[in-house]
């Protein structure tokens, strides 16, 4: 069953590990997404799919998926 570009995946690694096999990961977001860093509680400005805060925590979102910051998951930190 092909997932499509976002599929059901709510596992930040996931998300990841796909966005980087396609290329993706340094890709821009349409739209910048602030939010508080899990971690180290800073506020982050993610413009790109892939986006590590200070504290080395890297979050992750699917183009398909990019305008909604709900859908925008941690997967680990220094990953």
């Amino acid at each position: 069953m092909h997932d499509g570009c976002g599929g059901n995946m709510t596992d930040g690694m996931a998300i990841l590990q796909k966005i980087r096999m396609m290329g993706f990961n340094k890709n821009k977001m349409p739209m910048v997404h602030k939010f508080e860093c899990e971690s180290c509680n800073e506020m982050v400005e993610m413009a790109t799919l892939e986006h590590a805060c200070s504290c080395g925590m890297v979050y992750a979102v699917t183009p398909c998926s990019a305008m909604d910051s709900s859908r925008i998951k941690a997967a680990g930190k220094y990953v």
